[in-house]
This record gives structure tokens, sequence and C-alpha cells, in this order.
């Protein structure tokens, strides 16, 4: 029976040990995926290790749940009529998936055997820890990592760890981490203190930076567990980076207003305050990004959005300040300001980019030990 919102909001819910994980995969067009997923899962090594396996289509177009009702009659569909993004897919999945801990991949994600085997033993050995994630690598290039987790840089961006590293000599050990990158990752819901883990405003784009930091300002903890394996292909069609080469506009327009929600609701008033001439100079160097990439107009929407949503925003600020046990100082980190090398075309734009990076970097060095200490 799946766990429903009112358990999990009272806290009632609790988890045996002995219940089989339930895998669930996020789907939006992936037709030209899912058999290869799927088979992955149910006829591989690890196919008698999940409870049950669950398909969210995320109001496909395409044929992906005839395709998936015709060659896997095992798999339950939770069909979505419309496309709200994977925040609203995955908040999906986890109301309808009937054990406390939830495995969930992409459409586009193929699980290393013991992959979610080694992501419940480390929840297990972690009582603090509502989710973990696998190393991820690429599925044209094995032995290069994509990423195997991440932590929120002070500008309020994602950033990557061990991206596009090599494989062969890369630790392996567990570690805590600031952010999951939901391609692959494992959740607890029974430790989640309560509500959706996603944000469904964010649509896509940093909601799952949001959710890192939601969880560790509440005093959870994200684990990296780089033994565990994934393989990502290409993502889906019109919308990857991988596949478009070029950031679209709904990226475009998604990952500037979701930073600023990020900012706007989890960064404590004295961090906000600190850290704004480095805030502002980021701010600027982005506009003018804007006005030359000719993304001026997805810049004005997402401030239009930020406007007609403010009351909403700081509905959710007060209520992240109010839940919070960990301070900014204990989540945000330093380091190059998260930046998509095919952004970075240009001497003019590079030459800019070291300015931004040492820029701020020298302005958290110097306003890092005045940050908040504690979570009020």
């Amino acid at each position: 029976m799946p766990m429903t919102d009112s358990m999990h909001e009272s806290g009632a819910a609790t988890r045996n040990p002995a219940e089989k994980p339930s895998l669930c995969i996020i789907n939006y067009n992936g037709e030209e995926f899912l058999k290869d997923v799927i088979s992955s899962v149910l006829e591989g090594d690890d196919s008698d290790y999940y409870g049950e396996v669950v398909l969210v289509d995320n109001g496909s177009t395409d044929a992906s749940v005839a395709i998936v009702t015709r060659h896997f009659p095992s798999v339950r569909i939770v069909k979505l009529e419309e496309n709200h993004g994977p925040a609203a897919a995955r908040n999906a999945a986890l109301r309808n998936a009937s054990s406390g801990r939830v495995a969930m991949i992409d459409n586009d994600v193929i699980p290393a055997p013991g992959c979610f085997r080694l992501l419940n033993e480390a929840l297990d050995r972690d009582p603090a820890a509502v989710l973990a994630m696998p190393r991820i690598l690429y599925a044209t290039s094995p032995d290069t990592i994509q990423y195997d987790g991440a932590h929120c840089h002070f500008l309020g961006l994602m950033a990557l760890h061990n991206e596009r590293r090599a494989l062969a000599g890369a630790p392996t050990e567990t570690r805590a981490i600031g952010a999951v990158v939901t391609a692959c990752y494992m959740i607890d819901r029974t430790r989640w203190p309560c509500g959706n883990p996603f944000d469904e405003s964010f649509f896509i784009y940093l909601e799952d930076l949001e959710t890192g930091i939601r969880a560790r300002a509440q005093g959870h903890r994200v684990l990296s567990v780089p033994a565990a394996h994934a393989l990502h292909r290409e993502g889906t069609k019109g919308l990857s980076l991988r596949r478009t080469g070029v950031h679209t506009k709904r990226r475009v327009f998604c990952t500037i207003r979701n930073r600023w929600q990020i900012l706007l609701i989890h960064y404590q008033a004295a961090t906000l305050m600190l850290l704004a001439p480095a805030l502002l100079l980021f701010e600027a160097f982005q506009f003018a990004g804007a006005i030359a990439k000719g993304w001026l107009g997805e810049w004005l929407r997402a401030a239009g959005w930020m406007i007609a949503h403010a009351g909403e925003v700081f509905a959710k600020r007060r209520a992240a300040q109010n839940a919070r046990r960990v301070p900014d100082r204990d989540i945000l980190a330093s380091g190059p300001v998260p930046f998509t090398p095919e952004l970075a075309a240009g001497a003019i734009t590079r030459a800019g980019l070291a300015v931004l990076n040492g820029a701020t970097n020298f302005w958290w060095a110097l306003v890092v030990r005045l940050l908040p200490k504690g979570a009020r």
C-alpha cells in the first residue's frame, strides 16, 4: 500500500528493515531509452532486489507508455496528464511508491549491478542521512565520471564533484555532500521531516540543489557513495545540453529564476547582507551575459515571475527559516564559479569569468568568518 502524505507528515511511518525498496523511473518522452533501462532492471543481477518497479510518466507525448504496457506488464504505471516538471514527477513517485525507501532514476539511467544495494547499506549505516547517490558515469565513456555529488556554491549555484574526472584513481569512500544530483538516488521517506521533498515551483533545474539545501538546513545528511555506479545516457531530446549543445530558453529562464528562489528562501538574512557585493557582481555578470547571448527576454521573464510570486516565495522563506537547524556557514562552500564550459567560448567571456571568480572568492574569504554560526 502506498505511503500517504498524512502518514509521512505525521511522522507515524517507520521503515521495516526487511522491506524491499521501490524503484521508480521518472519518464518524459523517453521511448528511445525505456526498453534498455527497464530490461537492465528487470533482467539484471538485482532483478529480485526491488519490491516493485514503477514508471511515473510525466505527460509524455511519445509512445513511452505504450512501450512499457506492451513489453513490461509487471511495471506499474503512474500516468500524469501534464508535464509539470521532474520535481512534480518525483513527488508523485514518492506518493505512489509502497516502500519507505525509494530508489529513483531518470529514464536514461542504467544502474550498475549492486548500485542500490550499496546506497541502501550507506543509509542503514548513517541514521541522519535521508538521501544517497552513486557515482554517475557517462554511458558513452564509462571510464569518465560525470559527477558523484555536489554542494551549494555561495553564489547559489550547484557545484558538481569530480566532474569529468577519469574514473581510474578516483576516491571511493562514502562521504557527506551538500546536495544530491537526481539522475539516480535513493531516499528514505521515513526520515524526511514533512511534506514533499521537491519544490514543484522550480519545474526543472536546481530543484535538486534546493532539496539538498533544505535537507542539510534541517539537520539531515546527504551521502555520496562512489562505490555505487550508474550509467547516464544522452538525456531528453530538445532539453538535454548534451544533445542540444546549447542552453534552451527554458533552461535559461528556470536556472535564473530558481537560483533567485534559493537565495531568497534559504539564505539567512545576515548571509544575504554579507554576501551582497559578491551576489550583485554575479547578477551584473549574468545580466550582461543575457544581453550578449540574446537571453534578455528570459532574464526579464524570470524577474517578472519573482515579482508576481513574491508572496509565495516569502511564505516559503518563513517556513524554511523556522525549520532551520544548521546555519549557512555549514552549508555553503567556495570554489570556482560553477560555469558550463560550453558557455565560456571567447576570450572576453573567459576574461570576465576569471575576474568574477577572483573577485567573488576574495569577498567570500573576507566574510566567511562573519557568517551566522547558529540557525537563528
